[in-house]
């Protein structure tokens, strides 16, 4: 995790905030850098910490930042064998445990991006006991069913779950889109680059995924790619997959037989949204990895939305968006004031 630090008006150095504890949490291929790229001025990160916030940035296991385990190295198969149920049930209580250790308060302000969301409704739903740690849960492009997903990658991918599944088996391809590969990310910033040919099969392809914006395009390939990829787990990527495929919000589907070893049943558990965290939704029109129909679904099981929000932002503006973030950014400090 990154502990923003709260600039001291005298001379300028930074140190730590006495404020409420704030985690935010990234998505799938993501990591904590990124909330801070748009930088003091517009970054959500920043400004909560001038509010007097104290921002914790967690970063999920297998990220450019998250590469180190008590038992495995990273170049072992079994260092990439979780999803995001272990990001959920394991790692979250953990970041959370730790801030509550580290500040001597009860509760913490929790927000989620993408898969932060997913994670959050599985730690609800496995552990509740961490319900009430939680003052407010406050989801951005929340993810939990997928069905509706028009991202051309995820339809394409789902569509051939099965060959890319014996692939990933085949070859033991466990890390998906390395993030501490340097070379992939000189090759996605000189492949999209605005003055190479290529540039306008690159922000098709970008559109094609996340949804259209002018807001996160005024970002460019230099700035972005310089984060991300971040890196994840291929049997994240699975887990998705098979939520789209099954149309449930369950547990990752190791197969048959290890499932009633693992389960005891065929298929495996659904998680349970109907839980009591205090959410506050903010989807949008306009995400295709986030469906405005997706997020319906969850908000009708959610036992305690405080707030729902509908923007216009696709899936990375709520990062990269300068507009999204300077429209979310007092709607985000007063539900935080309010809860």
């Amino acid at each position: 995790m990154f502990r923003i630090g709260r600039r001291s008006s005298q001379n300028g150095t930074s140190t730590s905030a006495n404020g409420s504890p704030v985690l935010i949490v990234h998505g799938f291929l993501s990591n904590a850098y990124d909330w801070l790229l748009l930088g003091p001025g517009d970054s959500l990160a920043y400004k909560l910490v001038d509010q007097g916030y104290d921002v914790w940035l967690g970063n999920c296991r297998g990220n450019k930042y998250s590469r180190k385990h008590v038992k495995y190295d990273p170049e072992e198969p079994p260092f990439w064998r979780f999803s995001f149920h272990e990001i959920g049930y394991y790692d979250l209580p953990a970041k959370i445990d730790f801030i509550l250790n580290q500040t001597g308060y009860k509760s913490i302000y929790y927000i989620g991006h993408s898969q932060g969301t997913t994670s959050m409704f599985i730690t609800a739903s496995e552990r509740p006991e961490y319900i009430k740690t939680i003052r407010l849960f406050i989801a951005f492009a929340p993810v939990a069913f997928t069905k509706s997903m028009p991202a051309l990658m995820a339809e394409l991918l789902a569509t051939f779950y099965k060959p890319f599944e014996w692939f990933v088996y085949m070859f033991d391809y466990q890390e998906f889109l390395p993030g501490a590969h340097e070379v992939q990310h000189k090759v996605l910033r000189l492949f999209c680059d605005e003055n190479m040919p290529f540039a306008n099969l690159c922000r098709t392809f970008f559109r094609a995924n996340v949804g259209y914006s002018v807001d996160s395009e005024s970002f460019t390939a230099q700035q972005l790619f310089n984060s991300a990829p971040g890196g994840a787990s291929t049997h994240q990527l699975l887990h998705f997959l098979q939520t789209k495929r099954s149309d449930k919000f369950c547990q990752y589907d190791y197969g048959f037989m290890t499932n009633y070893i693992k389960y005891g049943k065929s298929r495996p558990p659904d998680y349970n949204l109907k839980t009591t965290i205090p959410t506050a939704l903010i989807y949008s029109n306009n995400d295709w990895l986030s469906t405005e129909q997706d997020v319906k679904r969850i908000s009708a099981q959610l036992k305690n939305i405080k707030f729902r929000y509908k923007s216009h932002a696709n899936h990375v503006d709520y990062l990269f968006g300068r507009r999204t973030n300077r429209i979310l950014t007092p709607i985000i400090t007063k539900l935080l004031r309010a809860n």
